[in-house]
């Protein structure tokens, strides 16, 4: 039998009382996949991005581009490594985007006066300028998302989902680890 996805399907994700998923029975989709964290936090992941894109379209930045240019623009001067130890991406993935970014005109790269290896990174008045004007909407995604949620629901939903991250963020290709990045950015002598 296929679900029908237009419909409420509250009731189809939620667990009873004790924990158990409700109505899992192995062999249905239920219980093979819709009650599962996993399958579930993809499936809000690709909520969240497709909100994302469609308030912030007029943009033409995708979260990952807002993400690491919010981050060249708190951290003026970071390097690429830093900045995906900041943001929790996988720095290879990280080069492709900058480099957009670059092409873009919203970020640049300079080379570090202490070490010539290093392209230190930099927002532009173009991107500093486009973030600014995308803030808002990104802001809209963000309510957007949690808009089943009573505001009681959503503070415990986001404390909830920070504790599940600090708990498995050094499982991932990719942990956040902001206090490194910060005195990274602070030891290399290039500011903005």
């Amino acid at each position: 039998m296929i679900e029908d996805l237009n419909g409420d399907l509250s009731g189809d994700f939620s667990e009873d009382d004790d924990g158990a998923a409700s109505g899992s029975t192995p062999g249905t989709l239920h219980g093979l996949i819709y009650a599962k964290p996993g399958h579930l936090i993809r499936r809000l992941q690709q909520f969240a991005a497709a909100i994302f894109i469609e308030e912030t379209a007029p943009f033409e930045l995708t979260p990952v581009q807002y993400a690491i240019l919010a981050g060249v623009r708190a951290h003026p001067g970071i390097d690429q490594i830093s900045l995906a130890r900041l943001i929790g991406f996988d720095r290879t993935t990280m080069g492709g985007v900058i480099d957009r970014l670059e092409k873009k005109g919203l970020v640049e790269r300079r080379l570090s006066s202490s070490d010539r290896r290093i392209r230190l990174l930099y927002p532009t008045v173009g991107g500093v300028d486009l973030l600014s004007a995308c803030y808002p909407a990104a802001e809209r995604a963000q309510a957007r998302m949690l808009e089943p949620l009573t505001p009681d629901e959503a503070a415990t939903f986001k404390r909830l989902m920070g504790r599940i991250v600090a708990h498995q963020n050094a499982s991932t290709r990719a942990p956040i680890d902001p206090r490194q990045a910060r005195a990274q950015t602070n030891e290399s002598g290039d500011d903005a």
